[in-house]
């Protein structure tokens, strides 16, 4: 009887001393060949090979699901070549174009080797970005449809703003609004630290209530 390492097993039929046995998996790597003397024949069975099944061309790019963060970060989006068992394909090196929706920016033509490929993408807008593939030109036969989601959110507090305010008369109490912005001017929807606003002149209720962990109000 042919053992495999990843778990196959067959019945070798001799005749005239030659017997063949089919052996196939899906899986590119490499499988371990050995013998077991399941008849009892007594006859030596530590002979062993190994065959090494390679991928089959490529069949389809795919984008690896991007980690979602924030504006403060780079996203490095990465593409592969697979087989039609979805299988990396080592040998496939020909290029493939990324394009992203949004304010994105860095995204295009991404080069492959060894099957692999990536791409390092920005965006200063909080907002979900569809990522996608197209192709430069003729790849028969190649499916290009995998498409992404990455999800972007507002980087860390660099600023408290006290965002524009409406003049009064005496007695009537201003509600003065105060937000926490990013680096890029977005709204830190993170941020719950706490901020007092001092006024000038006859006033009264100095100090700053957060609300909603991103905007405030001071008082009359």
């Amino acid at each position: 009887m042919l053992r495999t390492s990843d778990g196959q097993s067959s019945v070798a039929d001799i005749v005239a001393g030659v017997g063949f046995v089919n052996v196939t998996t899906t899986l590119a790597h490499t499988v371990l060949l050995s013998l077991l003397d399941s008849f009892s024949t007594h006859l030596a069975v530590s002979s062993t090979s190994s065959i090494q099944f390679l991928p089959d061309v490529t069949a389809k790019y795919v984008i690896l699901q991007p980690t979602a963060g924030s504006v403060d970060d780079s996203f490095t989006i990465v593409i592969h070549a697979l087989d039609r068992f979805n299988n990396l394909n080592p040998l496939e090196t020909r290029s493939i174009r990324l394009v992203s929706s949004g304010s994105s920016f860095g995204f295009g033509v991404v080069s492959v080797s060894n099957g692999m490929g990536s791409i390092v993408i920005r965006d200063h807008t909080p907002e979900t970005v569809s990522l996608s593939l197209a192709l430069d030109g003729p790849l028969p036969s190649i499916d290009i449809s995998s498409t992404r989601q990455l999800v972007i959110v507002p980087g860390v507090a660099r600023s408290f703003v006290i965002e524009n305010v409406t003049d009064s008369v005496s007695s009537v109490p201003v509600e003065v609004l105060i937000t926490a912005r990013d680096q890029y001017n977005n709204l830190a929807i993170f941020e719950q630290r706490d901020v007092t606003l001092v006024a000038s002149g006859s006033r009264t209720e100095d100090g700053v209530i957060i609300i909603n962990d991103r905007d405030s109000t001071f008082g009359s």
